[in-house]
């Protein structure tokens, strides 16, 4: 897609967040480079009605319009500006999600010829397959390969899933390895150091566990966990720790008013991340809640690196103590 002169009327949907969320990104750098002023609109048609009336009297202005939830907006609306042709204000239509295929919305992009970017999930069958693509592709984009062909994206694959947005921060971190060792080739050495993984199992379950409070299927992950590993304690205690920052973080920004795809965008998150996994966990938690949390486990790694008796009992003790005061509170 041609950000640079682009239609009148974009629409770019799907269910892969990150795909979305890069379009969307391009059509915004494009518009940087074009002085286009970028406005936001969350499904009103009144607003989005002023925005393509405002260049009436400032025609010297060009304006990009992200608006989001699109199907609230009067379709004949959109459809009078793409016939207009009319450039000076572009309607880039962002649906979050699939778009059903008996809907108006994609019925009119389908009989005007309105450009759709549209970027869904694989079949779940084809979704190891199609991850791994999309690593090699996010490291040759970054200048890099992988050494043993397609092996280590296929381990990191299946150590971390097929979630495109996790797998490309990833990517990013073994990238950034491999340049400050002025190296051009992924090793087996670089994806063991970096990707958060214990022998066969991920550590990765835990979290989810741990975001929904979920007391008993949390000590039987920890547990197995124990079995796969010499000593997880501190492995653990890392990825637990970056996310319960993250959780806190983007809590605390939509607690604060700010949008969730701008909130997204700061915290270095997919939106549909954000809505399926990260912000479910904060409001479940409470700020108050993960700042205690979050020292319990600032904790446990003082007393592995001070040398206590048992800190992985002690973990296991916090975090219990921690989901069943969550559960209590309801």
């Amino acid at each position: 897609m041609g950000w640079l002169n682009p239609p009148p009327v974009v629409a770019v949907t799907g269910n892969v967040g990150i795909r979305c969320f890069r379009e969307i990104q391009k059509a915004r750098r494009a518009a940087k480079r074009k002085k286009r002023r970028v406005e936001y609109v969350e499904g009103d048609t009144a607003e989005v009605a002023r925005l393509l009336a405002s260049t009436v009297f400032f025609s010297d202005e060009k304006i990009l319009v992200i608006v989001r939830d699109p199907q609230k907006v009067d379709l004949g609306l959109i459809l009078r500006h793409h016939q207009s042709n009319d450039r000076t204000v572009v309607l880039l239509l962002h649906h979050d999600g699939a778009l059903r295929s008996n809907s108006k919305l994609r019925k009119a992009i389908e009989k005007h010829g309105i450009i759709h970017q549209e970027y869904l999930e694989p079949k779940s069958w084809e979704a190891e397959g199609a991850a791994v693509k999309f690593v090699l592709k996010e490291a040759k984009a970054r200048g890099k390969s992988f050494a043993h062909g397609d092996a280590i994206p296929k381990a990191l694959v299946r150590a971390c899933g097929t979630d495109l947005g996790f797998l490309a921060f990833e990517v990013f971190k073994l990238a950034a390895l491999c340049d400050a060792r002025k190296m051009d080739e992924i090793q087996p050495a670089h994806v063991r150091g970096l990707v958060s993984v214990v022998h066969e199992t991920s550590v990765f379950p835990v979290v989810d566990a741990l975001g929904r409070a979920d007391q008993k299927e949390l000590l039987r992950l920890l547990y197995s966990v124990e079995r796969t590993h010499r000593d997880p304690t501190m492995l653990v205690c890392s990825v637990l720790a970056a996310n319960v920052a993250t959780w806190l973080h983007v809590g605390s920004l939509v607690q604060a008013g700010v949008d969730p795809e701008e909130a997204a965008r700061t915290a270095g998150v997919s939106p549909v991340r954000l809505r399926r996994s990260l912000l479910p966990a904060a409001e479940r938690w409470g700020q108050p809640a993960l700042v205690a949390l979050l020292r319990s486990i600032v904790e446990v790694e003082r007393a592995v690196k001070s040398g206590k008796l048992n800190p992985w009992m002690l973990l296991q003790a916090r975090l219990s103590t921690a989901c069943q005061a969550v559960a209590a509170a309801g």
